[in-house]
């Protein structure tokens, strides 16, 4: 009878044995899956974070510009003496630094974000204010209604900028850009075009079909529609879209006010660190296409802050050249030839002796 309880004692040990190796397997069959993906993401390091690169101008992928631009940086700083930037949204593509160097004769450098805030825009001045020997010269921002509305740090992967930066810490850092990759909206034309090496209009955002996204030192933008309007010419501007934003702009509207105290804050926080090195700053409104005009209080509390002669609102401007179709990529952003003519207009006071008029009136 005993031995009979020991045999199935032993037996039933067997039992759960045997079914915690078959859990065992399951459950590593079923995160195989997961496991090599993890692997891929790796090896790939889609997002330029895992590790340092000597290059981060040639990617497929869409990248988080403001990360981008700071690895940059650091890695060019000291062979390039940096000591003035371009800071702002993706409008300020239309900028180059070669073009505004004309005026500042200086060592600038692109420092944008996709859809940047006030708040990123400030921690990045800040950070740039903390690195040794660092000066600032000269600034010059390109806002939009949308960046002064966005008072808070920015947190997702195509925005979160660097610990460094960010004062996140590196594992909320890493597992930001990790989670984005298992995003099934990202993974899925992800690995589409790992396998086809095809772009497809359905990867738009997602992958990068141009190759190269900007130039080496100086980070200026790359302009693939350049190319295409040499191409297409006036059929560039007939697509349907073309005709909507036309007759937008012929019911023009104002933007609801964008600066508060929360706001007002970052400004002055920016203003103090132009103060502490003496730095000469240009704040400038680009022109919307649908004749959306910034609001004016938001312009006047600007002028305040940094000086009337500081802050250009070309989103008024009775210049109806300004506004032609011509002058545009998309809806968004304007193309090199009018950015050339607006940072000539900004500086022709100053290097002229205040006798000039400015082309681009605001």
């Amino acid at each position: 009878m005993e031995k009979q309880n020991i045999d199935r004692t032993k037996e039933k040990g067997k039992s759960i044995r045997c079914y915690k190796s078959k859990y065992c397997i399951k459950c590593l069959l079923l995160s195989l899956p997961f496991l090599l993906l993890v692997v891929l993401y790796v090896k790939k390091d889609p997002f330029l974070v895992l590790r340092k690169y000597k290059d981060y101008d040639h990617s497929n992928i869409c990248l988080n510009e403001g990360a981008i631009g700071w690895y940059k940086y650091k890695l060019f700083r000291d062979k390039a003496h940096y000591d003035s930037f371009i800071m702002g949204t993706s409008c300020t593509m239309a900028y180059r630094c070669e073009d505004w160097n004309k005026h500042i004769h200086a060592h600038p450098y692109r420092f944008f974000s996709n859809s940047e805030g006030l708040a990123d825009l400030y921690l990045k001045l800040s950070a740039l204010d903390k690195q040794p020997n660092q000066p600032i010269k000269n600034l010059l921002f390109i806002f939009e209604n949308g960046l002064l509305t966005k008072d808070y740090m920015q947190t997702d992967a195509m925005h979160i900028m660097p610990p460094e930066i960010s004062k996140v810490n590196k594992v909320t850092y890493q597992m930001t850009f990790l989670q984005n990759f298992f995003n099934p909206l990202f993974l899925a034309p992800y690995l589409k075009y790992e396998f086809t090496h095809r772009y497809e209009h359905s990867m738009k955002g997602i992958i990068n079909p141009y190759g190269v996204s900007h130039t080496g030192y100086n980070n200026n933008a790359i302009y693939p529609n350049e190319y295409k309007i040499r191409k297409l010419k006036e059929n560039y501007w007939k697509e349907t879209c073309w005709k909507e934003l036309e007759a937008q702009s012929k019911h023009p509207k104002e933007f609801p006010r964008a600066i508060f105290h929360s706001q007002i804050s970052y400004l002055n926080k920016i203003k103090a660190i132009c103060n502490k090195h003496h730095t000469n700053i240009k704040i400038v409104f680009g022109p919307y296409l649908e004749k959306c005009y910034i609001n004016r209080q938001d312009v006047a509390m600007l002028k305040q802050i940094f000086g009337n002669e500081n802050v250009f609102d070309f989103s008024h401007s009775t210049n109806w050249h300004l506004f032609d179709k011509h002058n545009f990529y998309d809806r968004a952003h304007y193309r090199i030839t009018l950015g050339k003519k607006i940072i000539d207009s900004i500086y022709a006071n100053e290097t002229n002796g205040n006798t000039k008029e400015v082309r681009y009136r605001t």
